[in-house]
């Protein structure tokens, strides 16, 4: 278990996080306890999805050649998916909202407006939540390379976390709890990203705390869903705390797992590992198409095939066949995205080489 598997993983154990965000998204019952624990922390999957998304932030930041093409290539790689599905979302499944809160939902705006007095309607959490986070990527990177000791600028700003949801708690706006608390999981994928990218050499006992980690945070989330939850009435968000001790552990625990399937079983290990590589290159778009997909099959519209299929499958398959859908609409989209993009930047190399040659 060694951070150096991150970087080399990132894509499977963004493709596992996607994974349990979606169990966690479908109605389930387990049979067992563990089963149970497991399906309510499925949430975990989006500190996991911050965590690599930190790190490639990190790597992105040096990448690129000023903080406007970082902007845009974060741009090219979110927004055209982000807006056809929330576009066509409004067009056609969600007809009955203003032209002014369907334009404010889009631009994520409607998001931060609410109070848990009241919300208007909003298309998501999580998209709003990742664009305030590169938005503020460049100003942060610009102090981070300043400090010299990265690991005690990460929990200083970290810090920044608890005081925003004491600022919520007190405004009314607990509703953001669950973008407040994913900061400091956030900052410390960028620090380990820096740490990646500067080849920095790991202690050889390194492991033995990302099983402390992964064993205590997965405790204290335990503690805190079972126990201290139900009876404290935490807001949801603040229950996602612990993920910030697990996830490195849950991230370098998946990217282990990779490393001996492909050792150990060779091709075989490697084809075992294609779907959690396929969920991981389509994450985004699997996360978009998912979330609406549930809400509109399971609606009335859609309830006599529901019905039919459940009837013919049961509820479990019937979930199943919803998370394949998404994930094989999400493939196209993104190809048919990439292939567009591909398309238009030939069409301007081209309009460039005809303006140099004077044609």
């Amino acid at each position: 278990m060694r951070l150096e598997l991150f970087s080399k993983y990132r894509t499977h154990i963004m493709g596992a996080a996607m994974i349990w965000i979606m169990f966690f998204h479908t109605p389930f019952s387990a049979k067992t306890e563990m089963g149970n624990f497991l399906h309510i922390i499925g949430f975990y999957g989006v500190d996991m999805f911050l965590l690599a998304s930190g790190l490639g932030l990190y790597y992105s930041m040096r990448k690129s050649k000023g903080i406007l093409d970082f902007y845009r290539k974060r741009a090219v790689r979110i927004l055209p998916a982000y807006l056809i599905v929330a576009i066509c979302w409004y067009a056609f499944f969600k007809t009955d909202l203003t032209f002014s809160d369907t334009l404010l939902s889009i631009l994520g705006i409607n998001y931060y407006r609410g109070t848990i007095y009241g919300r208007p309607p909003y298309f998501d959490w999580f998209l709003p939540t990742l664009f305030a986070l590169y938005l503020l990527t460049p100003l942060y990177d610009k102090l981070f390379q300043k400090v010299q000791v990265k690991w005690k600028l990460t929990a200083l700003m970290s810090m920044i976390s608890p005081a925003l949801c004491v600022w919520a708690h007190f405004t009314g706006r607990q509703v953001l709890y669950g973008s407040l608390v994913r900061i400091p999981v956030f900052l410390v994928g960028y620090c380990i990203g820096w740490f990646l990218y500067e080849k920095k050499e790991e202690q050889k006992g390194s492991w033995m705390v990302h099983v402390a980690l992964l064993t205590g945070g997965l405790l204290l989330g335990y503690c805190v869903q079972n126990e201290l939850k139900p009876v404290a009435g935490i807001f949801w968000g603040i229950n996602a705390y612990p993920a910030l001790i697990a996830a490195p552990g849950i991230c370098a625990l998946i990217g282990l797992v990779c490393k001996y399937l492909e050792k150990w079983l060779r091709v075989f290990g490697r084809i075992l590992l294609i779907p959690l590589y396929i969920c991981g290159r389509y994450s985004l778009e699997i996360y978009l198409f998912h979330q609406r997909l549930m809400e509109f099959m399971n609606s009335g519209t859609c309830a006599e095939v529901r019905n039919a299929v459940i009837g013919g499958l049961g509820y479990d398959r019937y979930n199943l066949l919803i998370a394949i859908a998404s994930i094989a609409l999400a493939a196209a989209l993104h190809e048919l995205i990439a292939l567009a993009t591909k398309g238009i930047c030939s069409i301007g190399k081209k309009k460039d080489q005809l303006a140099v040659s004077g044609k």
